[in-house]
């Protein structure tokens, strides 16, 4: 059996100049296609027009909210502050170091940088702020002064910490660390030691302590006598252990199954100002557990309906302050094109600020602000 190929014969009428221009047309819908589903098919974020403020007041509550920028180029670090009494919002301005990453002046690049984050001592009033290649001490007035945490092994000064916490004193740092020592190879290969732990020291500079170890994002929280620190342990677990990484207790949550399912985990965890709680959030909702390990629990009330952005707890731990979606809907374009090959409209989730009372009672909304880019929050007490 033969083959014969098939030959196609063109129409005598076939123009080029057509077939030329709908290659381009082909191109141009490519183009606008590939354009809609990036981020600018996305609604534009409206840029912040608030007061600036100078000073953080010690006569009212506030809650100060840390912001990173991360649609602006290059991403930068904002400080909202809230007026509970009144609702109103304003911006720390605080000095461009503060807000800006570095340049680098010369020194490599780090293998794995920080995008800039910020931790609030609860009683001695002061920031932490932190950069890829510095980090400040800030205080209520504005002023501030760098601080130098020592590495361990070779690594370059910051190179993959993150996820800052404060001892209530700022007299002790904690942080995650994930990174390779590329300079130490002896018995890791030509990639370097790997480093995955949870580290502490002081913020005056000493050696660093790692109190655990084999995993990435920690989210740690001193307990208020700053001598217990609570951190995540996988998706669901909820570990805490004295200063020197000693474990007093382990919590298992038992929603493993909801959390893969969402893939959420474990996202903030906070410790009360009264000692009495660890609160955290998994999976979108605020949890519980006593301060010894025992008796976890869903916050109760209005906190059963809500989603949870970010959290935290007010000076006397009677009420919480936190970012939700509840009421402030999501912001869409409409755009034809982003929908059909992504299957919905391009939309940015916006979050409200609420105040609530510990047992689930008295929610209310600070002010009608929506947010797309929540922070961490603090709630900065008044003397």
């Amino acid at each position: 059996m033969s083959i014969r190929p098939r030959i196609v014969h063109m129409n005598d009428s076939f123009d080029l100049s057509s077939a030329v221009s709908r290659t381009i047309r082909g191109a141009i819908v490519s183009a606008l296609m590939a354009s809609a589903v990036s981020a600018e098919a996305f609604p534009p974020i409206p840029e912040h027009h608030l007061p600036l403020i100078d000073v953080l007041s010690d006569k009212r509550p506030v809650v100060l909210e840390t912001r990173r920028l991360w649609n602006e180029k290059p991403e930068r670090l904002e400080f909202g502050v809230f007026d509970l009494a009144s609702g109103k919002q304003s911006l720390w301005n605080l000095p461009p170091e503060l807000l800006d990453e570095p340049s680098h002046n010369g020194r490599p690049r780090l293998l794995s940088p920080n995008r800039g984050e910020a931790a609030w001592a609860n009683f001695s009033g002061v920031m932490l702020v932190a950069h890829s290649e510095a980090i400040y001490m800030v205080h209520p007035n504005g002023s501030y002064s760098k601080i130098n945490l020592l590495m361990p092994g070779k690594l370059l000064q910051y190179d993959g910490m993150s996820h800052y916490a404060l001892s209530p004193d700022a007299s002790n740092v904690a942080y995650a660390l994930y990174t390779r020592d590329r300079k130490d190879t002896q018995f890791a290969g030509s990639t370097g030691k790997l480093y995955t732990g949870l580290l502490i020291q002081q913020t005056e500079g000493s050696e660093p302590i790692e109190i655990a170890k084999d995993d990435i994002d920690f989210l740690p929280t001193f307990s208020p006598d700053g001598k217990k620190i609570a951190f995540k342990r996988g998706f669901d677990r909820l570990e805490v252990t004295d200063s020197m990484g000693h474990e007093i207790f382990m919590v298992e949550t038992h929603i493993k199954a909801e959390l893969w399912k969402n893939l959420v985990g474990i996202t903030e965890i906070q410790w009360s100002p009264d000692n009495r709680r660890i609160g955290f959030i998994a999976n979108n909702r605020l949890y519980t557990v006593e301060a010894n390990g025992q008796n976890m629990a869903a916050m109760p009330g209005a906190f059963e309906r809500l989603d949870i952005k970010n959290f935290a707890w007010s000076p006397d731990s009677t009420k919480i302050v936190f970012r939700s979606d509840f009421e402030a809907g999501k912001d869409c374009e409409f755009n034809l094109i982003y929908k059909f090959e992504v299957g919905e409209f391009p939309c940015w989730t916006t979050y409200y600020l609420y105040t609530i009372n510990a047992d689930g009672s008295g929610l209310k909304r600070v002010n009608s602000d929506r947010e797309y880019r929540p922070g961490k929050l603090f709630w900065i007490p008044s003397h």
